[in-house]
């Protein structure tokens, strides 16, 4: 290598190096990598929103220091059976974000990380708001409930008259005359 590939070589891995946390920072997602044993390593700013923490208060600590240890506990389990299944392991899970305290139902990815020699760093974790589909989900399934209790009630008044067209052919047929109602439906 020559000197002035060299002299280049630091320039090139800071530029790359603020490259790569631009991208993770300009990511909506909530970004997070933690040590084998549940210690920050790094996260994104909307991350640090669901902490209410910058990221250098967070790098260093557990998910103990802030969330109650009930929500702690199922973190750190998610984590394990990440490692564990040695690929990608995939939860929904409802959370309150300390900055401004508004609920989210996320879908959380969480995936080992592993150094160029195949050994364990970490667990990175990706978690995406789904909160709004969540909510078009369930007022979808209100939609299609209530179009079943109309559709039920129509068949149902429907089916009736079919009975009642029904009972008047047979009591004209009794009187002798011809029946009033002459469609398919109420041939029987």
């Amino acid at each position: 290598m020559s000197p002035q590939e060299t002299s280049e070589m630091p320039r090139q891995l800071e530029a790359e190096r603020i490259r790569l946390r631009t991208l993770v920072d300009s990511i909506p997602d909530l970004i997070w990598l933690k040590d084998a044993d549940g210690v920050y390593l790094a996260c994104n700013p909307m991350f640090e929103r669901f902490f209410g923490a910058k990221e250098a208060d967070i790098v260093g600590k557990t998910d103990y220091d802030f969330v109650e240890r009930e929500l702690a506990d199922r973190f750190r389990e998610h984590d394990r059976n990440a490692m564990l299944a040695g690929g990608p392991s995939v939860n929904e899970e409802w959370v309150t974000f300390a900055d401004d305290g508004h609920r989210a139902l996320l879908e959380t990815i969480k995936t080992p990380m592993r150094d160029n020699e195949g050994r364990l760093i970490g667990v990175l974790g990706i978690a995406r708001d789904i909160t709004a589909n969540h909510q078009y989900q369930e007022q979808l399934a209100t939609q299609v409930e209530e179009l079943r209790r109309w559709q039920d009630a129509t068949l149902g008044r429907e089916m009736r008259i079919l009975e009642l067209k029904r009972e008047v052919n047979a009591l004209l047929a009794q009187l002798g005359q011809p029946p009033s109602y002459k469609s398919a439906e109420t041939q029987g």
